[in-house]
């Protein structure tokens, strides 16, 4: 899946080892991991760290970095940026030049692509569901 520039949060990295810091929901105690964490606000990342070196004082600030999330993109709008390199081609060839963005045209066929995806679900087409 390719993602967006939209940032949903941070984590707390160590890229030397690639390991990441969690925190145990109940204790909220610091530990590192080798599973990605969830993505939290960057004031939390930063508390987080501070919180691992408060309990690994032997361990350096420097070692570690906040590293941003972004948002995956969803298989509609994956769809929906190819079919809008097809249709940019295809007016291309034709000398359409219709005065949109290709942002515009991927957020034209998102909702396009939306809407069918819904139609077909709601009259029920064979093999088209939610």
């Amino acid at each position: 899946m390719a993602q967006t520039n939209e940032i949903i949060g941070y984590r707390v990295l160590h890229p030397d080892t690639e390991e990441f810091i969690g925190a145990d929901p109940t204790t909220c105690r610091p530990f590192m991991t080798c599973d990605e964490t969830d993505p939290i606000p960057r004031g939390d990342a930063f508390r987080r760290l501070a919180a691992y070196l408060d309990v690994h004082p032997e361990v350096d600030a420097d070692e570690f970095s906040i590293e941003p999330v972004y948002r995956r993109t969803t298989p509609i709008e994956d769809a929906a940026h190819e079919l809008g390199g097809l249709f940019e081609s295809l007016c291309a060839r034709h000398g359409l030049d219709l005065g949109l963005s290709r942002a515009q045209v991927d957020a034209l066929l998102v909702k396009d692509l939306e809407s069918i995806k819904n139609i077909g679900f709601i009259t029920g087409i064979p093999g088209v569901r939610r």
